[in-house]
């Protein structure tokens, strides 16, 4: 198993630095966050062991390659410290609450919301919700504890 460095993930692919109304595309992304990162192509052919080299990431950022395979953009999107669904998501090609699709009505809606959140709002979002969900399960078993007393 290929060892890499831990990086915090990133999920902010905001100013991507293309044209203006232009969708931003996976290689773009790529050197957006292989840039924030401070590494170079050649780092990242490093740190993984040649499994990405410097010409297909050159081929990839300038957009002369379109699409990558889901494993090459997988390990690709770990060593940047992020996820290939958030590039994916970033560059429209895939739709995260989409993605996440239950079948349930209000499940499906909250993860609308939740993806639709800017990334460092989602920890704050996540928090309210398991807070509401606990203190229903108060409520809940303060009730069930009530309705035992009256019953004894």
């Amino acid at each position: 198993m290929l060892e890499l460095p831990m990086f915090p993930i990133y999920t902010d692919f905001k100013d991507d630095g293309g044209k203006m109304g232009e969708k931003p595309t996976i290689g773009s992304i790529v050197a957006r966050l292989r840039r924030r990162r401070g590494l170079s192509q050649i780092q990242i052919q490093e740190i993984t062991k040649r499994k990405i080299t410097q010409s297909w990431l050159t081929d990839l950022e300038t957009g002369r390659i379109k699409h990558s395979t889901p494993g090459r953009l997988e390990l690709l999107a770990s060593v940047l410290g992020t996820t290939k669904e958030h590039i994916l998501s970033e560059a429209q090609q895939l739709d995260l609450a989409e993605l996440q699709k239950t079948g349930n009505v209000e499940i499906d809606a909250l993860a609308k919301v939740y993806y639709s959140l800017p990334p460092e709002m989602r920890p704050i979002a996540l928090k309210i919700m398991r807070d509401l969900a606990a203190a229903e399960s108060i409520e809940e078993g303060d009730a069930r504890e009530e309705r035992k007393s009256k019953a004894a």
